[in-house]
């Protein structure tokens, strides 16, 4: 009967020391947990971040594109004009005899 209390103080030995050691890896995985939250959260962060930097460059690239685009139209419009005054202008000069002078008979 003592040999056999022995042993059963034995098992209870070796399982408690099971017991310390898990809990002890159950701590361990707990902080490797909140270490790896803590990470999740900053990359969240760092994310929204980046989300927000390329939504403001979309935003201004397009405001750029937009103002080009006005100043394109003002060029060519302006091309337009300066190319119908000298439309007119060669048109005035071909219809005039050379010398600019309209020519007397003799």
């Amino acid at each position: 009967m003592l040999e056999r209390l022995e042993q059963f103080e034995k098992v209870l030995d070796k399982v408690a020391e099971k017991i310390q050691n898990l809990e002890t890896e159950r701590g361990q995985l707990s902080d490797q947990l909140q270490e790896v939250r803590r990470s999740l959260q900053e990359k969240d962060l760092e994310l929204i971040r980046i989300r927000k930097e390329n939504q403001r460059i979309v935003e201004q690239s397009e405001r750029e594109r937009m103002s080009l685009q006005k100043e394109r139209d003002q060029l060519e419009q302006c091309m337009s004009s300066l190319s119908q005054k000298l439309d007119r202008l060669y048109g005035t000069e071909r219809s005039m005899p050379s010398g600019g002078a309209t020519a007397t008979p003799r």
